[in-house]
């Protein structure tokens, strides 16, 4: 069970960053261009330019599609990297920003993990929303784990978060909801604040992810 408080973990992320701002920012950056651009492209630029005429329009779409199709491949891979600086920036190791994309050296691995956690939660969300929620924190810290274990299966990756996760489930949705207050400072910088926000939810998360298996 993890024993200490959202302030430690948000104390050891901004001390795991200190010094490290900038390569943090730009592992922040390039984990949402390949995961999650599309879905901030889509909600915003096709309705900008709605009005401005139909080709304008189906450009912009087909544009927020490729994203779209890049972000479903390339997410897992992306995920894996960006756990693999953040471990690296905690411990000391050496961290650098190419360490985000040392998940697409076993591409296919990251991406069916990634492929799977993402059926198992749409399964449990379909009979309600709540059970998908839980199992989004069941398989929250695979990525960690697939790091700190090279030659562990994708699924026994998410099987050890399941195990690692149970009775902490709470815990860890305590530390995001503490990041509230940053989140919708970030809305109000037009997004823009989303990139230090990853920065220092990551770290912190980093760290709640040491305890557990410190424990």
């Amino acid at each position: 069970m993890v024993n200490k408080s959202n302030q430690d973990f948000k104390k050891a992320s901004l001390e795991m960053l200190n010094n490290y701002w900038v390569p943090a920012l730009f592992v922040a950056l390039i984990v949402w261009f390949l995961a999650n651009s599309a879905n901030t492209f889509t909600s915003s630029s096709v309705e900008e330019v709605y009005r401005n005429g139909e080709i304008i329009r189906k450009t912009v779409e087909r544009q927020s599609s490729f994203l779209g199709l890049l972000n479903f491949f390339f997410s897992g891979p992306a995920y894996f990297g960006g756990a693999a600086f953040f471990l690296n920036l905690m411990r000391r190791n050496n961290p650098e920003v190419k360490d985000v994309i040392s998940g697409f050296s076993n591409f296919f691995k990251y991406f069916l993990a990634d492929l799977v956690m993402f059926i198992f939660i749409v399964l449990w969300a379909l009979l309600l929303i709540i059970p998908g929620i839980i199992a989004a924190y069941r398989y929250s810290m695979t990525w960690y784990i697939l790091n700190d274990n090279p030659e562990m299966s994708f699924m026994d990756g998410i099987q050890r978060s399941k195990e690692l996760m149970d009775g902490n489930k709470m815990a860890l949705f305590s530390l995001q909801i503490s990041f509230f207050g940053w989140f919708l400072l970030a809305i109000l910088t037009m997004g823009i604040g989303f990139i230090p926000l990853y920065a220092y939810y990551t770290g912190a998360k980093t760290a709640f992810y040491e305890e557990l298996i410190k424990n």
